[in-house]
């Protein structure tokens, strides 16, 4: 579980809940809007993003974890389509990729960034022209460059 220990030696658990205090310090409103309409519209982009790194994490156990005599492929091809079709959301709906970068889309690139790493070849671009693009920026971002994880041993 990601945790952030605050300069007064406060621990903040959780993604989403360590983001909302970085807003906070910034002044607020950047990540997470104050005006109603964008809030729940980035809320709800959020959720499906957030939704689909928990189908990552569940395949890459399932995949990794698991003794290979008990995986369960329909189970693991179940959470790739719900990635493929939340991935397919935000190529349909690319007005959610705009500037200023918020939750929804650190959430986003997170999960791009872990399929990447994880699976290299896995193709998500291919039908995703928009997305990719987007994401080709993001990465660029010093936030997200140097947090790149190394690519791991061939």
């Amino acid at each position: 579980m990601p945790a952030l220990v605050t300069d007064e030696g406060e621990t903040i658990y959780d993604s989403t809940v360590i983001c909302e205090y970085l807003d906070a310090l910034a002044g607020g409103g950047t990540l997470i809007p104050r005006e109603p309409q964008r809030r729940w519209r980035v809320l709800t982009r959020h959720a499906l993003a957030q939704g689909m790194c928990d189908s990552v994490i569940l395949i890459r156990y399932e995949t990794w974890l698991r003794p290979e005599a008990l995986r369960w492929p329909l189970w693991v091809d179940d959470h790739w389509d719900k990635i493929h079709t939340g991935l397919d959301w935000f190529e349909a709906n690319s007005e959610a990729l705009g500037e200023p970068v918020d939750l929804a889309q650190v959430a986003l690139g997170c999960l791009l960034g872990y399929v990447d790493f994880r699976w290299p070849a896995h193709g998500w671009r291919d039908r995703r022209p928009a997305l990719a693009a987007w994401f080709a920026r993001l990465e660029q971002r010093p936030s997200f460059a140097q947090t790149r994880p190394e690519p791991p041993p061939a």
